[in-house]
Parts: C-alpha cells; sequence; structure tokens
C-alpha cells in the first residue's frame, strides 16, 4: 500500500510504518494474515456520489482503505469524489485516493485515520475518539473525548472541534495567497494543546484551559478560555481577543517581537481587553496589552517592549536597550494604581500616566519622559544614572485637576538632568500659582510644594524652597 509521494514529510512512510507497527504484539501485516485483523482494501478512481462501504462483520477491528491503487500496485488514473460513513467495527480509515472525500466516523474510541497528501478529505467525528495523521487540504469537524491530530507539509487543514481534549500539530505554509492561513482551529475543547509550525496559522480557542506553542507564525484569538500561549525560536504571535475573552499567560522566547492586542467594541467603539494578562516579552520584546480585569503583570526582557495596562492593580516592566533613539513605551491607560518600572538594562523610556494612583521609576541610562495625568496622584522616581535627563511633562486642564503628584529625587541625580514643563488645551493654561516648603509628612524628605492654577499640587521631595525664585510663579517651566 504505498503513499503517494505528497504526504506528511518526516511521516513519509505512515502507511507502512503502520502495518509494520505493534498490535497485540505483532505488526498489522501479521495480524491481517492471522485473521486478528480484517482489511477491506477499496479501490476507487473515478467515482462519485455517495457510496456504502463495506460491512466489517468479521468479529475482529477492520482496516478501512480508500486507494487508487490496486493489489498488484498499479495506480488507476481518476479522482473519488465520494462521500460515506465508516460503519461499525472499523478502528483504522486510510485514505490515499485522489479527489474529494466526506466521511462519517463511526464514533469509536482510539480510531486512526491517515489521509494522504493527494486527497481532500472533510471528516467528522460527532463522538469517539483517536488520531488523525492529515497531509494536507482537510476539514475536520470533532466532538467526543480525545483527539491527536498531526498535519504535514502541504499545509490547509482545518480543525473545528468540541471534544473535551485536543492535541493538534500544525505543519505547512498552506496556500501562499495574502491573508489565507496557513491552518485553522477553531475550539471549544475544554483542553486544546497546538503546536503551531505554519507560517500563518489561525487558532481560536473558546473555552478549556488551552496551550499553544508557535514556532512559526500564527494568529490566536481569545473568545472564552484561559490560554497559555508560546512563542518560539523566530516564531511570532499576534494575538487577540473576542467579547468574552477569559485569561491570558504569554510568553515570548522567540527572537521575533509579538502582539496581544486590545479589543475594541465594534458597538461603544471602547477598547476592552476582559481577563487578565501575564506577559514576558524576552528578547524578541513586542506590544502588549493588559485585560480588563485587572491584576495584569506584563514584563518585558532584553527586548524593546510597548505595554499598556488595563483595570486596576497592575505591574509594567521594561529591561530592552535602544538604540538610535528607540525606546520602552510603559503605558498605564485606562489603568489605576499601577506600577510602572524601566530597569537599569534600559536606555530610553516613556512614561504615561492615567487618573489612577501610580507608582513609577526608572534606572534608564538615557532620555526618561514621564506624561503626568490630569487628576491623578502619582509618585515618580527619576533616573539617577550619570549622563540620563529626566523630563516630567504634567498634561493640565482647567476643568480637571486638583490630585497630589510626588517626585522623590528631582535634585538628586548624579550628572541625571531633570525639568519639569506643564502643557493643556486649556484657555487660559494652567500656570503656576506659587511655592513654599512642605510642611510634615514627609520627614528628612521635606522640600518643595508647587501649586498650580487648577488646584493640583507637585511635591519635590529633598528640594529646598530656597533654591526656586518668585520668576516661576505665572509660568509653565521649571
Amino acid at each position: 500500500m504505498p503513499l503517494d509521494n505528497a504526504s506528511l514529510a518526516g511521516v513519509a512512510s505512515t502507511l507502512q510504518n503502520l502495518l509494520g507497527s505493534n498490535i497485540n504484539g505483532t505488526g498489522y501485516s501479521d495480524s491481517i494474515n492471522s485473521g486478528s485483523l480484517f482489511l477491506n482494501d477499496l479501490n476507487y478512481a473515478s467515482v462519485s456520489g455517495v457510496v456504502a462501504f463495506g460491512a466489517n462483520n468479521s468479529g475482529v477491528p477492520g482496516i478501512l482503505e480508500l486507494t487508487n491503487t490496486d493489489s498488484t500496485g498499479s495506480v488507476h488514473a481518476g479522482a473519488a469524489n465520494i462521500s460515506g460513513s465508516v460503519p461499525v467495527n472499523y478502528s483504522t480509515l486510510i485514505v490515499q485516493a485522489p479527489g474529494d472525500q466526506t466521511i462519517s466516523g463511526n464514533g469509536s474510541d482510539n480510531f486512526l485515520a491517515v489521509f494522504g497528501g493527494n486527497s481532500s478529505v472533510n471528516f467528522t467525528a460527532a463522538s469517539g475518539s483517536g488520531t488523525i495523521v492529515a497531509s494536507g487540504n482537510d476539514n475536520m469537524v470533532l466532538g467526543g473525548s480525545f483527539w491527536s491530530v498531526v498535519g504535514g507539509d502541504l499545509g490547509n487543514n482545518v480543525i473545528v472541534t468540541n471534544a473535551a481534549s485536543v492535541s493538534a500539530t500544525l505543519n505547512g505554509a498552506g496556500n501562499s495567497s495574502t491573508g489565507v492561513p496557513s491552518n485553522a482551529i477553531g475550539s471549544y475543547a475544554q483542553n486544546l494543546s497546538v503546536l503551531s509550525n505554519g507560517t500563518s496559522d489561525f487558532i481560536i480557542t473558546a473555552a478549556g484551559k488551552n496551550t499553544v506553542t508557535v514556532t512559526g507564525s500564527a494568529n490566536v484569538s481569545d473568545y472564552g478560555a484561559a490560554d497559555t500561549v508560546y512563542a518560539t525560536g523566530t516564531g511570532s504571535v499576534n494575538m487577540s481577543f473576542g467579547s468574552q475573552a477569559g485569561t491570558l499567560d504569554f510568553i515570548n522566547q522567540s527572537t521575533s517581537p509579538s502582539k496581544v492586542n486590545a479589543r475594541v467594541d465594534p458597538t461603544t467603539g471602547m477598547i476592552t481587553s476582559p481577563g487578565s494578562v501575564t506577559v514576558f516579552g524576552g528578547a524578541g520584546g513586542g506590544v502588549y496589552n493588559g485585560g480588563d480585569n485587572g491584576n495584569n503583570s506584563l514584563v518585558g526582557g532584553s527586548g524593546l517592549v510597548t505595554l499598556y495596562g488595563a483595570g486596576m492593580t497592575n505591574y509594567l516592566y521594561a529591561n530592552g536597550a535602544g538604540a538610535n533613539g528607540q525606546l520602552n513605551f510603559l503605558n498605564s491607560d485606562y489603568g489605576t494604581n499601577d506600577t510602572l518600572i524601566a530597569g537599569s538594562g534600559t536606555t530610553n523610556n516613556t512614561f504615561a500616566m492615567g487618573t489612577g494612583t501610580d507608582i513609577v521609576s526608572s534606572d534608564g541610562s538615557g532620555s526618561q519622559v514621564y506624561f503626568v495625568g490630569t487628576s491623578g496622584s502619582e509618585t515618580l522616581t527619576g533616573s539617577t544614572v550619570a549622563g540620563a535627563s529626566n523630563l516630567f511633562l504634567f498634561d493640565q486642564t482647567t476643568a480637571q485637576g486638583g490630585g497630589t503628584d510626588i517626585i522623590t529625587n528631582f535634585a538628586s541625580a548624579t550628572g541625571a538632568v531633570a525639568y519639569i514643563n506643564i502643557f493643556g488645551q486649556s484657555t487660559p493654561a494652567v500656570t503656576i500659582a506659587g511655592f513654599g516648603s512642605i510642611v510634615g509628612g514627609y520627614g528628612a524628605f521635606a522640600g518643595t510644594e508647587i501649586a498650580l492654577s487648577n488646584g493640583t499640587t507637585i511635591k519635590l521631595l529633598g528640594v529646598s524652597a530656597s533654591s526656586f525664585n518668585a520668576s516661576i510663579v505665572g509660568g509653565t517651566t521649571f
């Protein structure tokens, strides 16, 4: 029973391996010869329509093979465009006839299906369990308990499943047309494990606890699952969320950047990403958004990152160095009570804070820029690395204000430079209304309190009020 030349690379001798593998201590061929297995070898060429496959009344497990190769090894021309159902008592289905085949499984457990590279199989198993080796151009609808699917280098495999547990390996470049995925999975499985080796795989998770490992390139969408996603090798993942997204652990072990995107509600236009997100950006870096449930932990490695918080109590950390003006961007966004930190491995960093109570700190060696929101209460610690600069930009309006922002080390940098600028879109503009010494509450760290015209207060710890002169009043920079 030879395989066609286009069959699964790396498993090119699949049928031969199966026929020589052990069942109850003997090979398939020996089992067939001894009557322990029943073989129904159906030769199809230039056949179309509904076909009734022969029954297996032998009392032993059966192998149903659909082929255009006869028992003498002769290959017959033509295609088998057929549909049918696997009868009961068959445990193995082998399809290697060219054409389009639509086949329903028999619901048995430990079922084995092998689809050759010249075949295009639409296989449905509403129940049962088993293993499918699909060389490519195959569609599978799988229910039941457990299925293991191995795709071939041709790609173009589509899997739709609500089985209890599914393990799938995706391979191949598939159709080269722009926007067409190599392979696709739509899963309501309670446990899905995917190894994605394709060049542009598309994976949807909608339930259960799932693990996706990407070595190539993949789009992954979470519609209500608890996902763990790995980008490995040179793999790149574009991760998105549906309206009922669950939690996500995303680990970038790749040398390429990846993305965890926020969701834009199609009705309201609001940015929303349900669930909570944990990210490690690794050497590849990337762009990562937290989920609306808050408690997001977005941690960069040696690669540059752009991080967006959401919900409450987020942790954003960057440690990648940027050259030629490249930077890390840490944005509290619509998150509140966040911690934003740039580690000592960083060069240039930009921070943006919202309306909450955030803690921001930098040990970057280059340009540090801090955008402070209109009504938040932030605690800021600038970089003290020699040669670093710290620019604190306060976005203020006359309609909003009243927050209290603290800069812990405005004047303590060793070789670092610090500036404050107040800006906004108000008319009249928000300006410095006055300044004086901080009274009480900060002990040895007492310093200067700057009052803005909209009620916002900026406290500079460790800075004497005597170091300022009256000319700053009415201005916007010091």
